[in-house]
């Protein structure tokens, strides 16, 4: 919808909704603890726990609906990028189980430094769980699913 709605960048979020900052936080500091008490299991599940977050705020706020309304494109925007900035953080999260993908996925976001600093130790990890830290107007690059569903996969011929 980004790129069909905002010629391909991050759009401005002009109006709040506290829900998604909210289990951003709380999902954050869930995957810290977990990952501090090396439960990993227990990491990953918060992450996806946040993305499911993300999930249940689409569902319920419908941009698909609200974007064929002219006047409620800058409402779109917002929950578009509110959307995209949780996912960033959950990629952040999964980044040390998943690195090649959420690689993939801040290339996409136009998150080249992202990528290239959470490669170095010592890396400032808070400053990439913060929100708010996609920047608006970057561009947003469409690509194949990083995650293809499983039986399209194994009817595509990839078996295991």
């Amino acid at each position: 919808m980004i790129n069909r709605y905002f010629a391909g960048r991050v759009p401005p979020p002009v109006t709040a909704f506290p829900a998604l900052p909210a289990a951003a936080a709380e999902h954050t500091a869930r995957a810290r603890e977990h990952g501090e008490a090396l439960r990993l299991d227990a990491m990953v599940g918060s992450a996806f726990e946040l993305l499911r977050a993300v999930d249940r705020f689409i569902q319920e706020k419908e941009p698909f609906k609200l974007a064929k309304q002219p006047e409620k494109l800058s409402e779109v925007g917002s929950i578009l990028y509110q959307s995209a900035e949780a996912i960033r953080i959950a990629s952040v999260l999964l980044s040390p189980v998943l690195s090649g993908s959420m690689a993939a996925l801040w290339q996409r976001l136009g998150l080249t430094e992202m990528a290239q600093a959470l490669g170095q130790p010592a890396a400032g990890l808070e400053r990439w769980l913060a929100w708010g830290q996609l920047p608006v107007g970057s561009a947003v690059e469409q690509g194949e699913p990083l995650f293809p569903r499983f039986k399209a996969a194994f009817r595509a011929g990839s078996g295991w």
